[in-house]
């Protein structure tokens, strides 16, 4: 390989700390200059024993993280690489990949009728004593195996990947004090994500990261939030892309096979610079640069809904018993329609009292006001996620 293409994939991988798709592009860069069949970048937990993929370029996404989840841990390339030290090239040709048939031969035929996957290469990015980044390159049987020239270039590279990579967490790290001060968004005790306006992942409160990394519920790979497993993607889909493009709060009942299931409200995150200029709530959404372009996720249990002390809510915020009910079912994720069915009343008389405690709660939106009640005294989560 030239110097052209080293310096042309140093470039492209440093310019994925300011691209909106991350790491993305460099490595379908990397995988078209290098022939590969794909690229990704996993990360391990030496603790739990659990591997999660981060980033992939030329894989199917789910086929690639439910091989990792059922087979991290008789992968022969993962193990010699959970015993190297950061930096380290390991490469696995044709007599790796003969040894690998007569000593994991169910591992081997998954891997190649899966995933296509023959010859690989990896490197430890990172460690730290918990965690472990590896990074992961294939081929695919028809492909030549690595060669002398190519493993040269991949050695050179690394120390770049790696540095890029402390860069790029170091920037995520900056950016969650832009969002909201850490010790006030961790004391929402329901899991929360935060989405930018392309729709990936940019931060989490401790639960919802806790969440992230179980892999159980969601997956995040490429920065992009996918249902695991995707029984109801499409359903998921559509609600964060209303609320991303029409700045609605969409609350979906999300649920599994064999499983009970949990809701997810999405709502649009306004800046307090939307209320100054009143004008400007009657305008398109295309003309409203005040308002931010992202979403925060809520996640919990339908059957362990949150709790709400109503005499505490009426307490702390002056409701009436009615008003209170009325919160409360809008935390359960219920919206006014089903209120109002529920309750025996009509729709203009939920509206009603849910702008009357919007205005007692100091709030000017629904989704400001279950905020509201998560961060108050009155609210107590006593639920536990579902652990699938």
């Amino acid at each position: 390989m030239s110097h052209y293409c080293l310096d042309t994939l140093i470039r492209s991988l440093y310019e994925s700390l300011v691209s909106k798709d991350g790491f993305s592009l460099f490595l379908n860069l990397l995988v078209k200059q290098l022939n590969l069949l794909s690229g990704a970048v996993v990360m391990t937990n030496d603790i739990s024993k659990k591997s999660r993929l981060v980033w992939a370029a030329g894989l199917d996404i789910e086929d690639a993280s439910a091989f990792i989840d059922l087979n991290s841990q008789s992968d022969p390339l993962i193990s010699q690489l959970n015993l190297s030290p950061s930096g380290s090239l390991i490469t696995m040709g044709d007599i790796d990949a003969d040894k690998m048939r007569v000593q994991h031969p169910e591992f081997f035929s998954q891997l190649n009728d899966d995933l296509d996957i023959y010859y690989a290469t990896g490197a430890v990015l990172s460690q730290d004593g918990t965690w472990r980044s590896l990074i992961f390159f294939h081929r695919s049987r028809n492909q030549h195996e690595f060669n002398q020239q190519e493993c040269l270039l991949l050695k050179r590279l690394i120390p770049h990947i790696q540095h890029a990579m402390q860069l790029y967490h170091q920037q995520l790290k900056q950016q969650q004090q832009t969002h909201l001060t850490e010790l006030l968004f961790n004391q929402i005790q329901l899991p929360v994500i935060l989405i930018n306006e392309q729709g990936q992942v940019c931060h989490a409160n401790t639960q919802g990261f806790a969440l992230l990394d179980n892999g159980k519920i969601f997956r995040q790979v490429n920065q992009s939030l996918h249902l695991c497993p995707p029984y109801n993607k499409l359903l998921f889909s559509q609600a964060l892309s209303n609320c991303l493009n029409n700045r609605t709060v969409e609350t979906i009942s999300l649920e599994k096979p064999n499983h009970f299931g949990y809701t997810i409200t999405i709502a649009p995150l306004i800046s307090d610079s939307y209320y100054d200029n009143k004008n400007s709530i009657q305008e398109p959404a295309s003309s409203r640069p005040c308002i931010e372009g992202g979403v925060a996720i809520f996640i919990y249990s339908l059957d362990q809904p949150p709790k709400v002390n109503l005499n505490a809510l009426c307490h702390a915020f002056g409701l009436t018993d009615k008003e209170a009910v009325i919160c409360r079912e809008l935390l359960n994720g219920h919206s006014p329609a089903e209120i109002a069915k529920m309750h025996h009343l009509s729709y203009e008389t939920v509206r009603t009292y849910i702008k009357r405690a919007m205005k007692k709660t100091n709030t000017r939106r629904q989704n400001e006001l279950v905020a509201k009640i998560i961060t108050s005294p009155a609210y107590s989560n006593t639920q536990t996620m579902p652990q699938y």
